[in-house]
Parts: structure tokens; sequence; C-alpha cells
């Protein structure tokens, strides 16, 4: 049944992504795909449409209000205009250039391939969780196969997940480096670890705050790798267009005027609905006490990380001990494995049970 469920979540949003396609004024995917064929082309992933383009401004027509209301084809002029009068998207250089490969299929195409490759980078990504945790002593054989199709089953079926198809954002497809680092640091591979974190941050900025973790705990090869890896996808972002891009990309974080949407659940979200400084109607009209109040914010929660972090033993670059007693559980799971399957399916007598669970215990 869980499989069957999770089969009909995976086509439905193979399907989504197909609907997605024929409406795009409204998704996120859609603006990363116009981005990515403007740097296949040699430009600047960023276009420079203001927020509410005038009348007789060429994109005038494709405002991001009259993209939401166009609900078919017929609705809209031409598809090429519209994708140059998307407002930019707000990832580095590096992610637009990691999106050329489907910059080169049709719209209806590349949107059903960013849903495959999501369903997979999370099957996989829960997988990878489920493997890196240890049984309870109690488990029977299979129960790990069938923890993977429940969590995967309830990953698809979980409203954020549906919203974040509806919109073709880009989470599901970082949940799985973020897994590969979370592994790699746990099993004491800080190079790795700090490898896909960088990626990370090349992809998305907002992982640099866990920059601050690695430096508290004293990972140093952690640290170097991930700035590393960060400075290679700063070089990959020249590509297209050279530093005009980070120009281009500076210029539209900065004139990000939607924080007071419904949907935004940042502080900064929060505090624009109430004073302000956002193009909205707030209660208090305030936008400075609003920018002024979003750093204090921000600056209790890091002063808090940083409290918790240093609280915490210091984990310096992995011992010798460290990876032996990895290596030891590795040893005790597959050992207390072959118990579990010799009780299944009743082969050999009690002598050999008795002796396989004392070399657990040893």
């Amino acid at each position: 049944l869980l499989g069957a469920a999770m089969a009909v979540l995976g086509v439905a949003y193979v399907s989504l992504a197909q609907v997605r396609a024929n409406a795009p004024g409204g998704n996120d995917f859609f603006t990363f795909y116009g981005s990515a064929q403007r740097a296949l082309a040699g430009k600047s992933p960023y276009g420079s449409v203001p927020a509410s383009p005038p009348t007789g401004h060429p994109c005038h027509r494709h405002s991001p209000e009259q993209l939401e209301a166009a609900s078919t084809q017929a609705d809209r002029q031409d598809l090429a205009l519209e994708l140059r009068c998307r407002p930019a998207n707000l990832n580095p250089p590096a992610f637009s250039v990691l999106m050329m490969p489907l910059a080169r299929m049709s719209l209806p195409g590349a949107s059903v391939a960013w849903a495959v490759c999501a369903i997979a980078s999370a099957a996989l990504a829960v997988w990878l969780i489920l493997d890196a945790l240890p049984l309870p002593p109690s488990s029977r054989p299979g129960s790990r196969g069938l923890a993977f199709l429940a969590t995967l089953t309830g990953l698809l079926a979980w409203f954020p997940t549906f919203a974040n198809f509806l919109f073709g954002q880009v989470s599901l497809l970082l949940l799985l480096p973020i897994v590969l680092s979370w592994r790699a640091l746990r099993s004491g591979r800080p190079v790795q670890a700090g490898a896909w974190l960088g990626l990370l941050m090349g992809l998305k900025v907002f992982f640099g705050i866990f920059l601050l973790p690695l430096w508290l705990m004293r990972q140093r090869r952690a640290l170097a790798s991930a700035l590393s890896v960060l400075g290679l996808t700063l070089l990959v972002g020249l590509w297209p267009a050279g530093l005009q891009g980070y120009a281009d990309y500076a210029q539209g974080l900065g004139s990000v005027h939607w924080t007071a949407v419904n949907w935004n659940g940042s502080l900064q979200g929060y505090v624009s609905r109430i004073l302000g400084g956002s193009g909205n109607h707030p209660w208090l009209d305030a936008p400075l006490a609003a920018r002024g109040l979003t750093w204090l914010a921000d600056g209790a929660v890091l002063w808090f990380l940083c409290t918790a972090l240093r609280s915490l033993p210091v984990n310096s670059e992995p011992t010798q001990q460290h990876q032996a007693d990895a290596l030891e559980d590795r040893m005790r799971y597959f050992l207390h494995r072959r118990v579990c399957q010799i009780r299944a399916i009743q082969i050999g007598d009690d002598t050999d049970v008795v002796e396989l669970q004392t070399l657990v215990e040893l």
C-alpha cells in the first residue's frame, strides 16, 4: 500500500510539472529557466526589469501581476519575450550555469525533468538518512525498507512538498547534498562534508550560516574545504557574463519588494507586515524601524546559536579512535542483522544463535 501510494504521488507530481509548464507565470522554475537561457546565450542571467514596468516599457504587459493572472498559453504573448521579462531570480550565477542543460530542452520537458530529479533526490536523501541511523534491537528484516517507503510517502504527501513542486522550487534538489554533508561529517570525513557545504553555499548563500558551527567546533579542514569549493562555484559563475553577472545579482538582491507577502515566513517578512518597508499597507508605516528590528532579531538568533554551540564539547578533527568506533558500530550492526536473519528463517540450531549473540556483545 505504501509503495502504491508513493507511485501515485510520484505520477501526480510529474503531471503537476506538465501543468506548471502550461501556466508558467506563477512559478519559480520559469524564472530559473529564463535565467539559464540568458546564460546559455552568453548574457547575464539576471534581467533588469522593474517590479512594475511603466506603460510603454517592453515588459509592461508582462508584469508579475498580469503573469499571475494569465491562465493559458493563449492569454500570453510570445514566450521568448515573457522569459526576457521575468524578474531576476535571487540565486547566484553558478545556479544558472547548473540549469543550462535544462535550458536546451523545451519548457515542458525541462519542467518534467526538474520534477523527476527532485523526486529522485528526495528518495536518495531519505534512504541515506535511514541508512546512517541504527535500527532498534527488536527490528525485523525488511524494517529499513518499510521505514523508507513510509518516510518517503509521508514526505511526498506533506503540503510543503506539494507547494515546492507547484512553484517549481529547488528545496528537494538541495536535500541530497545536505544529507551527504551531514553523513560525511558524522562519519569523520570533514573534507568531504565541507565540499558539499561549499557547493550548497554556491547555490544558496544562506547555507553560509553553517560555517559558524564548523568554526566554533574547530573543524578546520571542513571549513577550508567549504571555502575552497565556494571559491570554485564563484569562478564557475563568471562563465556566462563575467563580473557583470555578479553586479546584476547584487542589484537584484537589493531590489526585493515582496518581503511582506503572506507566504514569507522569515523574520523580515513578519516585521515588514507590521511596520512596512515592502510596498504593503502595514499597521504602522515605519520602514526604518522595520529594518532595524530585523537586524536586531537576526543578531539575537546568531547570538543564541553561538551561545548554544559554545556550550557543546569541542569536536576537533576526527582521531583514529573515532574512526575505530565508527567501524565497530558498523560491525555490530552487520552481526545483529545476521542474528535477525537466522531467527527469521530458522536455519541452524540454537548454538549458532548463541555464538553470534556472544560475538555481538564482545
